[in-house]
């Protein structure tokens, strides 16, 4: 029990690593992808550091409660308390990419308003479908419908 539990207190910490590799690796072609999205995927990137690193660090602990290592009280305190602020600033970061993912896709939209006329003679209909301009003041030309 103890050496499958040793196990997979290791291999925990060597996904979260995996994760944060691939993380890293394929940040820019997100943010080439999504520049508007670059500093979400920062937040959640650096909370995923945060949160790794915070596992590695309970790892002593744990292979403690398994019986394979002794560690103090107070060791024990002070790795516990460490490990605690690592997730503790990694799940901020997290909630801060949420909020600028938010943020950015709440920001991105303009209301317009619409205004309805009582007449059905004060409008004229625009074939659908797409209309190619060479004009660079296209908008212009549209601007009555």
């Amino acid at each position: 029990m103890e050496i499958a539990g040793t196990l997979l207190v290791l291999a925990i910490g060597i996904i979260a690593i995996i994760i944060v590799t691939f993380s890293v690796k394929y940040r820019s072609v997100f943010i080439h992808h999504h520049p508007r999205l670059g500093r979400f995927y920062d937040y959640i990137l650096l909370g995923l550091v945060f949160s790794a690193v915070a596992k590695l660090v309970f790892i002593p602990l744990d292979l403690d409660d398994m019986g394979l290592i002794s560690i103090y009280a107070s060791q024990r305190s002070i790795i516990n308390m460490i490990g605690n602020s690592l997730f503790m600033i990694g799940g901020v970061l997290f909630i801060l990419g949420w909020v600028h993912i938010l943020k950015t896709l709440i920001a991105k939209y303009e209301l317009i308003p619409i205004v309805e006329f009582e007449s059905e003679d004060t409008y004229e209909e625009i074939l659908l479908g797409f209309i190619f301009v060479k004009l660079k003041n296209a908008t212009l030309l549209f601007s009555n419908y």
